[in-house]
């Protein structure tokens, strides 16, 4: 046991050198990038300048920008009621132009706004615009005789009822519904409301015979109608009430500086840039999400009126400290200096427990690195500008401190050491991936997905370094004191904690944000609230079968009223979990976690008890109740491996037979997708594109694992749901099946540790906190399980597309914090506990 117990911690520093050796080659081989930093945009009167992806130094493999994407143009003034003469055109039949301006955070160009009496032409179809009320209401009617009414959220038509399934869930139209509702709270931003074209009538569509689906979408700002996003294949116009002509969306503009605000933002593909200057000359300067290339940038040509100035530079970037603020630095400083009473406080808590080796001074000396780095990750790692030596270097100054920390203090022993090998090998993965992700892509914006997961990853590990200097026994009483304690205060922070989750959650599907609130994702903690009381239902349950108490017996209704009140709870926070993606992942997510824990309740305490404690407990062994209840355990048991089967079986027939179109199947379309992704080319294009990216990379990566990544960046969320395939094209499938090992051997770690936290007899508090936390370990590891089988069927095409980030891998803050860390703190507390062998000191 000695051996292991040194060789383990060895291992880990082998790795976490190897790491930083694969680290700093990574970096040496970044490739050197050219950038456009300003263009200059003076056009004479009556000339045209045409912006597109070569003149904004984008590469070939950037699809979000056109070869022909804006024209300003300078039209010489003769427009009265405008300030200047410049306008703004979208000319890409296919890409949008967000140009923002003073009024509206949202402002794209191709909108035309809809007046009572005007006529939409889609083709050969002509619409006709019956009232475009201001207050909310909209009346179209088309020449074949259809009429509808968009009024309070919904869209109703006369001829054709609601289609019993559009995928849409009830809550999905109630959210919508709310959204509107809620539309003149924020009058500067722009919502979808339906769609023309399809065959199906829905409450979010007009079904229009010989249309397509969704030809067309009517929008809604500061109480306008609007139409746009055109398909590009129909032919549309707006005649106006009483013209003889009408507007296209290719030919609509948008003045620099009208009777909608100043113009200060544009948006081209992924690249925001402020608009300065006018009135006859602007100045265009990209401030986030820079286009870059790897080899100079050919001569822009002898276009009058333009100039564009270019820089060269490492793509780790040469300046670190550019956005370094005084307030940024004075609260990383005062953040350290909260080190103090926390030393303090340590210092107290090893006199309490008896251990006088320690002066406050030596406390706070072993305190201030990791205190430091936790600050740093907290609060100041975004003043280095997204650098990525900068990331990696307090991010393997971190694991390399709480790793040395732990060894000092005897807490690599045992279980423990195992788990923070495999926590190493997880981060080491996941920390590389993502930095060579950021250094060959094409566009800054990677940068700071690379540079928010180090910054996690710093934390993590400087937290555990943390946590490991308390004593096991003051973990042990947090623990009891967290799920057995009935002080107010600690129930209110419960409660409090819970409502806030699901609060923001709901929020933030109301208002129409997928991408969260700033930086936080609240379904991902609703995700930990559901291991939360599942763990804790499964603990009050085990206590209550085994001690069968008078108590419980004799007021059954009060325990009756809590378990409904947790019934509730679970589903309310499985539902707003199911609103934050429109997808079968909650589904899946939902019910992996509930069928472990169904299986561990279904289990009968008594049955489980030592030969002595059978006999201390006789009673239980008279007239064969024993053998009753292992035929009862095996017998609900035996029930949930039918109902999983059936669920095998479910998905197996759907895959062989996905629904049809009409189908009233929920996602039907990620069925047909899923069955044969090579027959739905359009829709089918990212699976597709996953694949063919999985077979270039073959068994051993690109010929180069460094420079630039390629095609793979083409991939939609190639940094979080698709990232394991971004690692099989660049490092190949001998890396996949390494990491497949490493996520086998933690599912397996975390299960063994719950288990045996969940086995180890003791006194009520101890019993109860120690199963609790083993509940919830078990809870952790089907939710990482889960999230990695997502990931890997997106990638291989094994399941139905379904956007969840891979745990440790992919670029999700939220998830990392929520579930990776959360995981990661509990299990190596667990470790330390089953480690000691023992139930007190």
């Amino acid at each position: 046991m000695g051996n292991k117990a040194r060789t383990l911690p060895l291992i880990t520093l082998g790795l976490w050198a190897l790491f930083v050796l694969l680290g700093h080659q990574l970096i040496l081989n970044a490739p050197q990038v050219w950038l456009t930093e300003r263009l200059l945009i003076s056009p004479s009167p009556g000339q045209s300048i045409e912006l597109g992806r070569t003149t904004l130094g984008l590469t070939a493999h950037d699809r979000t920008t056109a070869s022909r994407h804006l024209q300003i143009t300078r039209d010489g003034g003769d427009q009265k009621d405008l300030k200047s003469g410049i306008r703004f055109f979208n000319i890409s039949p296919l890409h949008r132009v967000d140009a923002r301006t003073e009024r509206f955070k949202t402002r794209f160009i191709k909108r035309l706004p809809l007046s009572s009496g005007d006529s939409i032409h889609l083709g050969a179809r002509v619409i006709q615009v019956v009232e475009a009320d201001p207050g909310g209401r909209l009346v179209l009617a088309e020449d074949q005789g259809d009429r509808v009414v968009w009024e309070g959220g919904r869209l109703l038509s006369q001829r054709y009822p609601p289609f019993k399934s559009c995928g849409m869930a009830w809550f999905k139209r109630q959210a919508r519904d709310l959204r509107w509702w809620l539309r003149d709270k924020n009058r500067e931003q722009e919502l979808t409301l339906f769609s023309l074209g399809g065959r199906v009538q829905c409450l979010d569509r007009w079904r229009l015979s010989g249309v397509p689906t969704t030809t067309a979408q009517i929008y809604w700002r500061d109480g306008r109608f609007l139409l746009g996003s055109v398909d590009r294949t129909v032919r549309e116009q707006v005649v106006p009430k009483g013209a003889a002509t009408g507007v296209r969306l290719a030919g609509q503009w948008l003045p620099l500086d009208g009777a909608e605000g100043l113009v200060n933002r544009l948006v081209l593909g992924r690249t925001h840039f402020r608009v300065s200057g006018g009135p006859d000359r602007l100045a265009l300067e990209p401030e986030r999400n820079i286009p870059v290339v790897f080899e100079p940038p050919p001569a822009q040509g002898d276009t009058p009126g333009l100039m564009v100035e270019t820089r060269s530079q490492r793509w780790i970037g040469d300046n670190p400290f550019a956005s370094l603020s005084p307030w940024r630095a004075g609260l990383l400083v005062f953040f350290i200096f909260l080190s103090l009473p926390a030393a303090a406080l340590l210092h107290a808590i090893d006199r309490q427990m008896g251990q006088y080796g320690r002066s406050r001074v030596l406390a706070w000396l072993a305190l201030l690195p990791a205190w430091g780095l936790l600050g740093f990750a907290l609060v100041g790692w975004s003043v280095l500008n997204n650098n990525l030596a900068w990331g990696l270097l307090p991010c393997a100054l971190a694991w390399l401190i709480a790793t040395l920390q732990l060894l000092q203090g005897g807490r690599l022993r045992g279980p423990a050491g195992l788990l923070w090998l495999l926590l190493t090998l997880l981060a080491g993965i996941g920390a590389l991936n993502l930095t060579q992700l950021a250094a060959g892509a094409y566009n800054t914006k990677w940068l700071g997905y690379a540079s928010g997961h180090l910054a996690v990853l710093t934390g993590m590990a400087a937290a555990v370094a943390l946590l490991g200097r308390l004593p096991p026994q003051v973990l042990r009483r947090l623990a009891a004191n967290f799920i057995g304690s009935r002080s107010l205060l600690v129930k209110l922070i419960k409660g409090g904690f819970v409502l806030m989750v699901i609060g923001l959650a709901f929020y933030q599907f109301v208002t129409g944000d997928e991408k969260g609130l700033g930086w936080i994702q609240p379904v991902e903690f609703v995700k930990l609230i559901l291991v939360f009381m599942l763990a804790t239902t499964l603990t009050h349950l085990r206590w209550l079968r085994i001690v069968e108490s008078r108590d419980y017996r004799e007021n059954r209704l009060r325990w009756i009223a809590a378990g409904v009140w947790v019934v509730i709870v679970f589903f309310l926070a499985a539902g707003v979990l199911m609103l934050g993606v429109n997808d079968y992942s909650p589904i899946v997510i939902v019910l992996t976690l509930m069928l472990p824990f169904l299986w561990l309740a279904f289990a009968d305490p008594h049955v489980e008890l030592t030969q002595g404690e059978r006999d201390h407990n006789a009673g239980l062994l008279r007239d064969g109740r024993l053998l009753k209840r292992v035929a009862t355990v095996w017998g609900l048991r035996g029930m949930l491996l039918l109902l999983l089967g059936g669920i095998v079986l479910t998905a197996y027939y759907l895959y062989k037979h996905p629904p049809d179109y009409l189908s009233s199947f929920p996602q039907a379309e990620r069925l047909r997708i899923w069955s044969n992704p090579w027959a739905h080319r359009l829709s089918g294009d990212q699976v597709i594109q996953s694949l063919l990216r999985v077979r270039e990379g073959g068994w051993s990566g690109v010929s180069d694992w460094f420079g630039g990544n390629g095609k793979v960046m083409n991939l939609p969320a190639v940094q979080d749901d698709f990232i394991a395939a971004f690692l099989i094209n660049r490092f190949g499938a001998f890396a996949a099946l390494l990491l497949v090992a490493v996520q086998a051997l933690w599912f397996t770690a975390l299960l063994r540790i719950a288990d045996r936290l969940m086995s180890i007899p003791g006194e009520f508090e101890e019993y109860r906190s120690r199963y609790w936390l083993g509940g919830v370990l078990t809870g952790l590891a089907w939710m990482q399980i889960t999230h990695w089988a997502i990931s890997w069927g997106n990638v291989l095409g094994l399941l139905p597309v379904m956007g969840q980030p891979m745990s440790w891998l992919s670029s999700g803050n939220s998830h990392m914090l929520a579930i990776g860390f959360t995981s990661m703190a509990l299990a190596m507390v667990g470790a330390w506990i089953v480690g000691e062998g023992k139930l007190s000191d």
